[in-house]
């Protein structure tokens, strides 16, 4: 980041980065990068403190400054969240189809009896 790091320039930037990139949620970003839930991610880029705060509240900062001055961060976090989506819905499509097959043999054991 080319501006001074302060809590509300990093906030913006993460905002940015999320709007830029439709597949990547607050949820998703929350649990993967900051580990923390959707809605603290959420209040935190909302109401960011005039300064870093100390202690334990330092460390979503640290990590959402960390995320984004490393493009390789961005890289991998846009490339899990692609094969998440595959995967998801590939197992999706799957207990679909296993289903159809399970309701179809229960049929047709039903209409022979």
């Amino acid at each position: 980041m080319a501006e001074t790091e302060t809590p509300s320039t990093i906030a913006k930037a993460v905002r940015d980065f999320i709007q830029k990139h439709p597949t990547i949620s607050v949820a998703f970003f929350a649990k993967e990068i900051v580990r923390r839930s959707q809605g603290t991610l959420s209040t935190l880029l909302n109401n960011p403190p005039s300064t870093f705060p100390s202690g334990a509240g330092r460390e979503p900062w640290e990590a959402m400054k960390k995320f984004l001055a490393s493009e390789d961060e961005q890289k991998n976090l846009l490339e899990r969240k692609g094969e998440y989506s595959y995967f998801t819905e590939l197992l999706r499509r799957c207990c679909d189809h296993i289903t159809a097959m399970s309701w179809g043999f229960l049929i047709k054991t039903r209409k022979s009896k």
